[in-house]
């Protein structure tokens, strides 16, 4: 897991790797995931904000230019949507929305 992420506590579009459909969404975290090679990523964002994380043995940081939003992992069925669909606001429609679509999509 990333520790703290910079430019990632307001709301920002996700762009679906497949498809390429950019979705408004809320995000608004200093954490995010950091996904094991076995994941699929399913959408991403380009806020360029650094981020940093302990691997173990020392703290590292980087700029990201890929921050991972929605991940699956096909061996455990397991989604990963960082963006918050429980946000009830008509500017989310969108993302509640998506979220639907890749439960459907990827959990049945």
């Amino acid at each position: 897991m990333y520790q703290h992420v910079e430019k990632h506590t307001a709301a920002h579009t996700i762009t679906d790797a497949e498809t390429g459909e950019t979705v408004y969404v809320s995000s608004t975290h200093h954490q995010m995931m950091m996904p094991a090679p076995s994941g699929l990523l399913v959408a991403s964002s380009s806020l360029g904000g650094s981020r940093e994380w302990y691997d173990g043995e020392v703290f590292k940081k980087d700029i990201s230019k890929e921050d991972i939003e929605v991940v699956y992992y096909t061996h455990t069925k397991c989604l990963c949507f960082q963006p918050h669909p429980e946000f009830n606001y008509a500017e989310y429609d969108g993302m509640r929305e998506y979220f639907s679509r890749c439960v459907t999509k990827y959990l049945h």
